[in-house]
């Protein structure tokens, strides 16, 4: 099985569709914008893993009073 695998040279080609079961660049950012996009992502990250260690320690804590 062979199959041809291009890559477009310019932002126009990059985000236009060229037919069935090919990838296209759906959002285009800036490096600016890319750079705050990571941070944003870091912290709604790091956010849901200390409300889910905080979850964790508030059933333990239950659990806890519930046995005792």
């Amino acid at each position: 099985m062979s199959f041809n695998f291009n890559i477009p040279l310019s932002l126009r080609d990059l985000v236009k569709s060229g037919g069935i079961n090919q990838y296209v660049v759906q959002d285009v950012s800036s490096v600016r914008q890319l750079a705050v996009q990571i941070v944003e992502a870091a912290l709604k990250e790091e956010t849901l893993e200390l409300l889910l260690q905080s979850e964790n320690h508030l059933n333990s804590s239950l659990n806890f009073q519930q046995c005792g």
